[in-house]
Parts: C-alpha cells; sequence; structure tokens
C-alpha cells in the first residue's frame, strides 16, 4: 500500500505540473498510470502530452491502440510520427505489419527505422537477412549494434563468425555480451579458448556461465577437465550435466564411476543414457556385464 500511494502522490504532482505548463508531465503521469493499470486513463494522459507534440508520447498512443487491437488506428498514429523523424515508430510498424501478415511491408519500416539509426529495426532486418542465408549483410547489421554493446546481436555475430570459422571475430564478439552477463556468451568464449588449449581461461568462461546454471557449460567443462585427468572435478560437472538431463554427460559419469569400480551406480548412469538413445552407453554396459560384478 505505501508504493500505491506514493504512485497516488505522484500523479498529483505531476497533474499539477501539466496544468502549469510543463508539457512532459504529462507523459510521466501516464508512465504512473500505466504502472497503476489504468489503461484509459494512460490514454487519456498520452493524448494530452501528445497535444504538445511530443513525438514519443504520440508513438506510445500508436502502441497502445496496438495493444488494444485497434490497428486502423495504430498504424494511423504511428506513421504520422515516423513520418515526423521519430525512428522508433518505424520499428512499431514494423511489428504491426507482422501481427497482420504482411512481411514486405514489415521489413520496408525496418528498412526505414534502421536508416535512422533505431536498433531494433537494425536486429531485426539483420535476423531477417540470417533466416535469408544473406550472412554478408547480416554480419553488417550487427557490427553496428556491437558498437552500442547490444547483446543479442553481439551473440549472433559470434554465431556466424564461427560457422565462417573467423575464430577472432566471434571471440570479439563474444567477449562483448559475455563482459555483460550473459551466459551464453560466456559458455561460448569458453568454447573457443577451450578449443585453442588455453584451459585456465576456458574454465573462467565455463565457470562464470556454470553459475548462471548453463547446462552445455557444466558438460564442457566437466569434457575439459576428464581431458587434462582431473577426474574429481568432471566427476562432479558431469554429475551437475546429468542431472540436467544431457545423456553423454550420464555415459561419460558412467564411465569414470566404472573405472572406481562403482559398478552399481555405473550401471544406473548407463541405464539412463541409453533410454535417452546414447548408443556408447549400449556398448559400455556390455563391457561393465563382462565384470566380476556385472548387473
Amino acid at each position: 500500500m505505501i508504493a500505491r500511494r506514493n504512485r497516488k502522490r505522484q500523479k498529483n504532482w505531476y497533474r499539477s505540473a501539466f496544468n502549469n505548463g510543463v508539457d512532459y508531465a504529462a507523459f510521466n503521469l501516464e508512465t504512473c498510470t500505466i504502472i497503476m493499470k489504468s489503461d484509459d486513463t494512460s490514454l487519456y494522459w498520452y493524448e494530452k502530452a501528445a497535444e504538445k507534440g511530443i513525438l514519443a508520447v504520440k508513438n506510445n498512443i500508436g502502441v497502445i491502440y496496438y495493444i488494444l487491437e485497434d490497428y486502423e488506428m495504430s498504424e494511423k498514429v504511428l506513421k504520422e510520427t515516423a513520418e515526423a523523424g521519430f525512428a522508433k515508430s518505424y520499428f512499431n510498424l514494423g511489428l504491426l505489419n507482422i501481427e497482420l501478415g504482411n512481411k514486405d511491408l514489415a521489413e520496408e519500416m525496418y528498412e526505414k527505422g534502421a536508416a535512422l539509426n533505431d536498433e531494433d529495426s537494425i536486429y531485426n532486418l539483420a535476423v531477417i537477412e540470417m533466416d535469408r542465408s544473406n550472412f554478408t549483410r547480416s554480419m553488417d547489421l550487427y557490427r553496428k549494434l556491437l558498437k552500442k554493446k547490444h547483446l543479442k546481436a553481439a551473440i549472433n555475430l559470434g554465431v556466424l563468425s564461427e560457422l565462417s570459422e573467423n575464430f577472432a571475430d566471434a571471440e570479439k564478439a563474444y567477449n562483448i555480451a559475455a563482459d555483460e552477463g550473459d551466459p551464453d556468451a560466456q559458455y561460448r568464449m569458453g568454447f573457443i579458448l577451450d578449443r585453442k588449449d588455453k584451459s585456465s581461461d576456458a574454465i573462467h568462461y565455463y565457470e562464470l556461465a556454470v553459475a548462471q546454471n548453463h547446462t552445455m557449460a557444466k558438460y564442457r567443462l566437466a569434457n575439459l577437465y576428464n581431458r587434462n585427468n582431473d577426474t574429481d572435478n568432471a566427476r562432479i560437472y558431469y554429475k551437475m550435466a546429468a542431472d540436467d538431463g544431457v545423456k553423454e554427460a550420464k555415459n561419460n559419469l558412467a564411465g569414470i564411476l566404472f573405472e572406481d569400480k562403482n559398478y552399481k551406480e555405473a550401471g544406473l548412469y548407463y541405464k539412463q543414457a541409453i533410454a535417452q538413445g546414447c548408443y556408447n552407453s549400449a556398448e559400455n554396459m556390455g563391457d561393465l556385464c563382462r565384470t566380476p560384478k556385472g548387473i
């Protein structure tokens, strides 16, 4: 109740400011209204601010009409703000046309938004080009966003760079997103460094991703430790990945347990992996059955 009372006080102050000539107060008043879940009132205050010529507010009116599924009014308002030079309205027109099934027109809107340096328009265009396998243009668009530390763009650019075996560029792209705390980028950084035999650096990034519960980072980290004959740590991370359902982790964990002569538990993990379609586990289970205490 305290938070709601504070919102009411904010609304009173913003209303007073608007009535005394502070145009942008209507925009702030609308924000309070949305938080307090009153759509009719929020639209009213957006319109009050829009009357003063605030393009961001007129754009948001178009978005509200979109949410209310009044697509005709949404398109009308968004076109007005777009033609007045508000780049985000082109992006919103793109989304509207996707909703209406007009993919070509949506792309045209994204192109116009991108020309005005709208980040969301640039990103959606890059995704469209990537889906078309036009990787050259897609990568060029992602690079524009990389300068602005756009995390999704950084990851996608990293993936495309890996596919073209440009691992230096992939590492640069992933590093930006990894430093911002993205677990997928941290995992990919670890994987690239792992392939370069930079074990300590790879472990660092894998562990960052594992701390955010990234399943494949657990599995790759276990593999790294296993290759370096650190079976104690390999066992820990294989167990974590196995608990997440990775069949290869179950097979490899069973292999360590087999070497430890813990045949019963090894058999349990082999059986789980076999049930998930791991054919190596079926062969390994045969070896287990030939032990003196075979299952």
